[in-house]
Formats: structure tokens, sequence, C-alpha cells
């Protein structure tokens, strides 16, 4: 009896399920437990924060402050008076205002509550959980079809699906988002249902979705650029949808002078970046590394940072090869099942900006369990793969302040970019699974029996 029970619980070990059950528990519980011990309320810990209604205002106020800006007349001075006078900083472009009007007065969103904003995000959390359960179970549906050989059963895939529900409330960069008062929760909501309509190829509600995101998020623009390079037309159609009214809007609402109020106020920033410990770009690492500014301090207005012509040169030079690198390398020759090129561009070019806080990343929750899908798929089950997938996981799904804090002022307070280290093995680990699907033997056809006719036409297999 005991053999027959340890042999089942190594299989079960070794399925895509048990990793991923066993990921989530080793990977984030485990350690929130003993970084709490060590005197930290960390990661599963978030929970109490979202279940209490406990969360703060940091978008909130600016966006009021911007709009009764805007209510008194001229939009010029916008940013002279809600930037560098504010005690709360409006970053958000001109364009932005044009979709908080216009979905005030179709919508009924009160952007000016910051209680009533806070209610939204509570409840986009568990939308989001089951955003990211959609994917899951359609993914590997698309795995299941494009590589029947190694068909996910159906128990499994049940399991991988609740689990990965489960996983958003452990995931320390999605829930924070939250707990700040952050309009990120909304834009991390919007990303994962862009990446769930591309699985099921809806790509023009996709290319929509993105379109509301750089609406508020300007650099994510250049996703279209990619987009036109893999002539994904239908997805650039839908970015223009959103933009080009958008744009005009503001343009004839605001008035020029404060586009370039914008534009002066994104030069000021990009020339200083972050040094906060929370900026996981590589310019807030160079600005930590060489104590440019506040490590352990908020400083909303970033004028304590001082200039360094040589990390601006390091941000700008990396910023670029980062762009390079998801527009240009490994185009793919052969289409994938899963959105893996697609997720590797959004990662990449969210963490290509000069500054780049830890919940800009609660979307690749989704994009985690995505590769756990397709390293299954294309058989990269070694050791290696899913050291590097855990490492990846570990670094990103946790809250690890203490005790890195005390390494501030210390030359080993590189550490602190912990989140940096976990999205560039993410990335790579990305690289890895598109160049093993592109080379990968093309299926079978389906007319080979009962599993081959069932992965054809994307049902899942049954079995116990």
């Amino acid at each position: 009896m005991m053999p027959s029970n340890s042999a089942g619980l190594r299989n079960f070990a070794s399925s895509p399920a048990g990793l991923a059950l066993l990921g989530v528990g080793a990977l984030c519980i485990l350690p929130t437990l003993a970084m709490w011990a060590m005197g930290s309320g960390l990661g599963v810990w978030r929970i109490r924060q979202w279940t209490e209604f406990l969360a703060s205002n940091d978008s909130w106020v600016p966006i009021k402050a911007a709009l009764e800006y805007l209510a008194r007349g001229d939009a010029a001075g916008l940013y002279e008076e809600t930037y560098y006078r504010a005690r709360d900083q409006f970053l958000y472009p001109p364009v932005s205002l044009a979709l908080f009007r216009i979905t005030e007065e179709l919508l009924f969103i009160d952007w000016s509550s910051p209680r009533k904003m806070n209610i939204l995000s509570w409840f986009l959390i568990p939308l989001s959980a089951a955003i990211v359960a959609t994917i899951v179970f359609k993914s590997i549906q698309l795995a299941n079809r494009q590589f029947p050989e190694r068909a996910i059963r159906r128990p499994d895939a049940w399991l991988m699906t609740a689990t990965a529900a489960a996983s958003v409330f452990v995931f320390y960069p999605l829930i924070k988002g939250y707990t700040l008062g952050q309009i990120q929760t909304l834009l991390t909501t919007l990303i994962l249902l862009s990446i769930a309509c591309w699985i099921v190829r809806y790509k023009l509600a996709a290319g929509i979705c993105l379109g509301l995101v750089c609406a508020i998020k300007p650099h994510l623009v250049l996703i279209y650029l990619w987009a036109v390079l893999r002539r994904e037309f239908g997805f650039v159609a839908g970015g223009l949808l959103v933009l080009v009214p958008l744009s005009i809007f503001a343009l004839v609402a605001f008035g020029l002078p404060v586009h370039l109020e914008y534009l002066d106020l994104m030069s000021f920033l990009s020339r200083r970046g972050e040094s906060y410990y929370a900026s996981y770009s590589i310019n807030g690492l160079l600005n930590r590394m060489f104590f440019l500014g506040p490590n352990l301090e908020w400083d909303g207005t970033h004028s304590q940072i001082i200039y360094n012509k040589w990390v601006h040169m390091a941000t700008v030079v990396s910023s670029l090869a980062l762009v390079a690198l998801a527009l240009f390398w490994r185009v793919p020759r052969r289409i994938s099942p899963l959105p893996l090129d697609y997720c590797t561009a959004l990662v990449v070019l969210s963490i290509a900006a000069p500054v780049a806080y830890e919940h800009h990343f609660g979307f690749t929750i989704a994009v985690f369990w995505i590769c756990l899908i397709a390293m299954h798929m294309v058989g990269m089950v070694g050791w290696r793969h899913l050291a590097l997938l855990a490492a990846a996981y570990f670094l990103c799904a946790n809250f690890i302040y203490h005790p890195l804090d005390r390494l501030a002022d210390t030359y080993f307070n590189f550490l602190q970019s912990y989140m940096m280290y976990g999205i560039f093995a993410l990335i790579w680990l990305l690289f890895l699974i598109r160049a093993r699907v592109e080379h990968a033997p093309r299926p079978a056809a389906a007319a080979g029996g009962p599993r081959l006719r069932q992965a054809s036409t994307g049902e899942l297999p049954g079995g116990g």
C-alpha cells in the first residue's frame, strides 16, 4: 500500500496541477509565513487588507484634483498646479482626462470619489481572478489541441484553473495596487482581459482593452508597433478605435499647451527616474546603487533625486534595447496556440519604463500560468527550467522588504531590486519557450484516435 501511495504522490507532484499547487504553496505562502515570523506583514497577509476594505487613495486624490482644476476653466497650467505644487502628484496624460470625463458622463463612474473608486477596485480583484482562471482554462484547451500527446486531463485542468484563481489573492503586485488605492488595479484587469481576448482570437477587443490602458499609461502604446510588425491589424484597429477619438477630444477640449506641459513633465521625470525601493526598473536600480535619491522614503515630486548623466544615458540605452528586444527579437515564424509573443511584449515594455513600480506587474500572474502550461506542452519539465520558473515566481509574487531594507545605505542595495531580477528571469523563460514551440513537431492529424479527436476540437480529455 505504501509504495502505491508514494508512486501516486510522485505522479501528482510531476503533473501540471501538482506543480501548480506546490508552486503557489511552496513559493508564495510558505516564504510569506517565514518572512512574517521575521516581522514583516507581507504577501498572503495582504488579503486581510482586501477583505477589510483597507485601501488608500494614491490615484484617486490626484485625479480628483485634476478634474476640479479643469472644471474651473482653462486647462493651461494643469501640471504646474497638480504636480509641482501638489502634495499628491497627478502624472497621467491629458488623454486620460478625456477618458475620465467621457466615462463619468456615459458610465457614471465617479472618479472624484476615492471611496467609490476603491469599492470598484475591490470588485476588480475577484474579477481578475475569474479572468486568470479563464485564461488558464482556455490555454489548456489550446495546448491540448496543438499537442494532444501531452494533453492535460480534465481533473488536472479544473484543479489548475481553481488554483490559478486562488493565486491571484496571494500575488503581491496585484493586491498591492488595490491597497494603494491605485488606478493600476483597473489597468491590470484590462491587461488581463486583453490577454483573454487574444487567446480566444478576439483581437479587436484585445486592442480596445489595451487602448484604454494606453490612455493612462502611454508608454505601452509601442505594443501597437509590435502588432503592426506581426500583421495583427485587428488588434491595431482596436487601439485606434479608442486612442484616436480620445486624443482628438483631449486636444479640442483642453488645448495644445497642456499637452506640451505634459511632455515637459515626462522629460523631467525621465531624466531623474526614481530612487524609491518600490521601483524595479533599471533606472531605479542605478539611482539606488549610486545613492542619488531617497531609498526608503517616498518623494512624489522626485525633486530630491540628483540628476546623473551616466545614469540617464544608461537608462535611455537600456530602455531602447528592451524595446528593440520586444519588437524585433524572434518574430515568430510559426503561430503558437498560446499568446507567448504578446505576453513577452507586455512584460518587456513594462520593465523598459524608467519607473516600474511593483503594482505595474500584477498582470504577470497570468503570464506565469501561461508559461507553466506551455512548458508542459513542449516538454520543458526538467529541473533547470522548473527552477527558473520557480525563482521568477518567488521573486515576483512576494514582498521582501525585511531584511533588505537594512541594505539601503550599503553597496549591497542592488539586492532590493529582486523583483526586477524575477521579471528578467520570466522574460528569459518566455524566449526559451517560444524557441522550443517554434521548433516543436507539428501535431498529428485529428483522426488518430479518441484522444487526438478530442484535442483537435479543443475538448478536454476525460479520465481520472
